[in-house]
């Protein structure tokens, strides 16, 4: 079987909702919690890079919906991301 390419429109970083606002928001919550999140609940220290939504939805500033992480957790959670696209 041969594998199909995957050409698909993705909207720029504006478009999906991270302007200068999302900046604001992302400074303040990394500096109220500097530390990866999820690391720290396993006991480990490691400084967090990014804020991720929790329910993907970039719009959703809701500070219940932000979570501080490194980027190996951030890859991790986004790690199955587009897969289901692959076999269309």
């Amino acid at each position: 079987m041969e594998a199909k390419p995957i050409i698909e429109y993705r909207a720029t970083a504006t478009e999906r909702g991270y302007n200068g606002q999302w900046k604001k928001i992302r400074d303040l919550k990394i500096k109220r919690n500097p530390l990866c999140e999820r690391c720290y609940k396993k006991g480990l220290v490691v400084k967090a890079v990014l804020v991720h939504h929790k329910d993907r939805n970039p719009r959703n500033n809701d500070p219940g919906n932000h979570e501080s992480l490194c980027n190996h957790c951030h890859a991790m959670e986004h790690r199955f991301d587009g897969l289901d696209k692959i076999n269309e």
